[in-house]
């Protein structure tokens, strides 16, 4: 079991790094490279700063990316998992960072592809038809609906008392004790 989990940290680890080597190549290279064995799909986005000033910018929808616009969060997620498991499922303590990191993750991925969505406009709204995984989308979506940050601190309340009424029920001591 330890193996395993070491594997899957290692594995986490391994695939944040390709995934960010991966689209940093990209942008340094023009999209004159390759993203697992291919030449990458990009999209080239243009935008203006503040200032008028028009810019572009190289969207990688290929290799990791190509996966969903977020991508480099699931292994960070993966990785906090991977810590937690070593202490076995009896407490609820060791799997809060996972889930506090899940949710803030989360919200951070609604608010980043505001943020994109506003400054690329059309050039964002293609990467979604580019991205394969979708499968968080309902969660996402049902994020981006709580907009003040008392909402969403609301949310990280309910989600931790959900997850400590789970375990709970369960027979599973949250606070340490049976």
């Amino acid at each position: 079991m330890a193996g395993a989990i070491f594997v899957l940290g290692v594995g986490a680890i391994y695939v944040n790094y390709a995934a960010d080597a991966d689209r940093q190549r990209v942008r340094e290279t023009g999209g004159h490279t390759t993203v697992w064995g291919r030449a990458p799909e990009i999209i080239r986005a243009r935008y203006a700063t503040a200032d008028g000033k028009e810019h572009e910018s190289l969207l990688l929808v290929s290799g990791w990316w190509g996966i969903a616009r977020h991508f480099h969060y699931v292994p960070e997620i993966t990785l906090a998992l991977a810590w937690s498991l070593p202490a076995g499922f009896t407490h609820f303590v060791p799997y809060f960072y996972v889930t506090f990191l899940t949710i803030l993750l989360t919200d951070r991925a609604t608010r980043d592809d505001k943020r994109c969505r506003k400054k690329y406009g059309s050039y964002w709204t293609s990467t979604a038809g580019a991205c394969r995984g979708r499968s968080s989308r309902r969660v996402l979506r049902c994020l981006s609906r709580r907009q003040s940050v008392a909402d969403r601190q609301s949310l990280i309340f309910l989600a931790c008392a959900a997850c400590i009424s789970f375990f709970s029920s369960s027979g599973v001591s949250v606070a340490g004790r049976s």
